[in-house]
C-alpha cells in the first residue's frame, strides 16, 4: 500500500493546490511542477495543509497502521480525495482484512488460553 501511495500522494497534493483559473502563468507553473516534484515528510503536527495530511498518511502506512491511514485519508478535502478514490477503496479493503485477522488471532489466543487452563 505504501508503494502505491507514493504515486497517489502527488496527485492528492496537486488536486488540492491546483489553480482555479486557467491563465497562462498558472498552466506554465503547473507544467513545471509536473516535471520536478518535491514533498516534505517532516511536517510539524500543528500544520494543517494537504501536504501535511499526506505526510501523516504515509507515516501511518509505513508503521503498518492501515486503519489510521484510512481515517486520515477520509478527512482530506473532497477535491484532494478525488484522485485517491481507487487507492482509498483498496486501503479500506486491506484495513478490513487486517481487522479480521486481528480478531481471529484474538479468538485463537483466547481459545488456546482456555484449553491450557483446563489441562492444569
Amino acid at each position: 500500500m505504501t508503494r502505491r501511495f507514493s504515486s497517489v500522494a502527488y496527485k492528492i497534493i496537486n488536486a488540492q493546490e491546483s489553480p482555479k483559473d486557467d491563465s497562462r502563468i498558472n498552466r506554465l507553473l503547473a507544467a513545471a511542477k509536473s516535471i520536478v516534484q518535491v514533498r516534505r515528510t517532516d511536517i510539524p503536527a500543528e500544520e494543517k495543509t494537504t501536504e501535511a495530511a499526506v505526510a501523516r498518511i504515509e507515516q501511518r502506512l509505513k508503521s503498518g497502521d492501515m486503519g489510521g491511514a484510512l481515517a486520515l485519508a477520509e478527512k482530506l478535502p473532497e477535491e484532494a480525495k478525488t484522485p485517491a478514490r481507487e487507492w482509498m477503496s483498496q486501503l479500506a479493503a486491506r484495513a478490513g482484512v487486517d481487522r479480521a485477522i486481528a480478531k481471529i488471532e484474538e479468538q485463537l489466543k483466547a481459545s488456546l488460553g482456555g484449553a491450557a487452563e483446563k489441562k492444569s
